[in-house]
């Protein structure tokens, strides 16, 4: 008889972790609340029941015979899956020092502090939208304290956006918290750090950059590129406070991403994710190194004890001198009637992988617009030089289409280098 997990989160990013563990040969269960989650399509069996209700879940890890909790892509269930674990006697790579750490910006933002980081600055952390801040301190960003994927985000401008945003952010927060902070104007990347056995890997450290084409989409990545341009001063300023604070907290195993601002002086860590990832930086480890960090937290989880020194042959933050790059095709109000040009791509050397997040006759609807729900599909590719690998992004922009049923594009933005060249001359 397989074994049987519950895989937490409901996203069409947590789908790829239900492939892997069926592959494995084991029973997947998904277990949340929403009726059309996509991975109730995978699963091979599947609950309306929220995490966060202890007395249900409990009923169906004793029932179904349970042998392991894997937590998905889904910041606000860390903790969750954590008292889960505890409650059930089932192995859980977080602990209360890290479940603290990464599960609340405002937490996050002690540790760093603690740490000799730089967090970006705050100007208050509040349950209620009578708040007030200078003139001049504006423009704001107001976030929930606990939440991911650019849900309840806002860039406030005066008081009247300020009460705006801080009602907006409210009502996703699930501990009705909501952080204040600086609006950072400069770059922007994510470090991806790779825990086994007590050791730790920087794994990947790259750039994130938004789209402009919009006010309300320049909170939503367009593309990333591995290895980061500011991996060297990454590495001189804050690799080693991170790896002190990391021992502090007694991580053993797991995967964690931290995004960053760099004003070219100094790095402001913000938004950490202990947990797979949207962006799926570990479709590189796999593609570089045949190394399935998906396979890994399955294996963690059912009690396998993993050794440390096959990764540490293989890591390197450098790519072993490659290049990548994930696009992040966004879309456009409306109901996709057709996908046109995927099976060429997916089918181009140099393309790693096609993660679609819709399927045909799903519908975009406004409120998606401004965050990660409104990404289409995420595209990886891998070349030998950025040269190659603009050859292959503009390739794809060329071949891909998306439309409603009318022949209407719902492509509401992909980076194009050939674009962007034109822009800069």
């Amino acid at each position: 008889m397989s074994a049987r997990v519950i895989i937490l989160g409901g996203n069409p990013e947590t789908a790829s972790l239900f492939e892997v563990a069926k592959k494995m040969g084991l029973y997947t269960i998904a277990c949340n609340p929403y009726k059309d989650s996509p991975v109730k399509l995978i699963a091979d069996l599947s609950f309306e029941v929220d995490p966060r209700d202890a007395v249900a879940i409990d009923k169906i890890i004793l029932e179904q015979n349970v042998s392991a909790v894997i937590l998905g892509v889904s910041d606000p269930l860390l903790p969750f899956y954590k008292l889960i674990c505890e409650r059930n006697e089932l192995r859980c790579y977080a602990n209360s020092k890290s479940v603290y750490a990464f599960s609340s910006k405002s937490n996050f933002y002690e540790i760093c502090q603690k740490y000799g980081l730089s967090p970006i600055p705050q100007f208050g952390v509040v349950s209620s939208i009578e708040f007030e801040i200078g003139q001049l301190s504006y423009p704001v960003v107001v976030k929930p304290v606990d939440s991911g994927a650019a849900l309840g985000v806002s860039e406030c401008n005066s008081l009247k956006e300020l009460r705006l945003g801080v009602e907006k952010a409210l009502e996703v927060s699930i501990n009705k918290q909501v952080v204040i902070e600086k609006s950072m104007k400069c770059d922007d990347l994510f470090a991806y750090y790779t825990f086994i056995d007590g050791k730790v890997f920087l794994t990947a450290v790259a750039d994130r950059i938004k789209s402009d084409k919009y006010d309300s989409l320049r909170r939503v990545c367009l593309y990333a590129n591995y290895p980061s341009k500011h991996l060297d001063p990454f590495l001189e300023q804050v690799n080693t406070k991170l790896i002190a604070m990391f021992n502090q907290l007694d991580i053993s195993f797991g995967i964690l991403c931290i995004q960053f601002f760099f004003d070219g002086r100094n790095f402001f860590p913000y938004d950490p994710g202990f947990r797979i990832q949207g962006e799926a930086p570990h479709i590189y480890i796999n593609a570089l190194y045949g190394l399935d960090q998906r396979e890994m937290l399955i294996k963690y989880a059912l009690g396998t004890d993993l050794d440390s020194k096959e990764f540490e042959e293989k890591n390197d933050p450098e790519f072993t001198g490659k290049v990548a790059r994930t696009i992040w095709v966004l879309g456009e109000v409306g109901i996709i009637s057709e996908y046109e040009g995927l099976d060429l791509i997916k089918a181009t050397p140099g393309v790693v992988s096609v993660h679609t997040r819709f399927r045909r006759n799903d519908e975009l609807t406004n409120k998606m617009i401004g965050t990660e729900r409104q990404v289409l599909m995420r595209i990886h590719l891998l070349a030998s030089s950025i040269e190659a690998l603009d050859d292959l992004n503009s390739f794809i922009v060329s071949k891909l289409k998306v439309s409603d049923s009318n022949g209407k594009s719902l492509i509401q933005d992909i980076y194009d280098p050939k674009l962007a060249e034109m822009r800069n001359t």
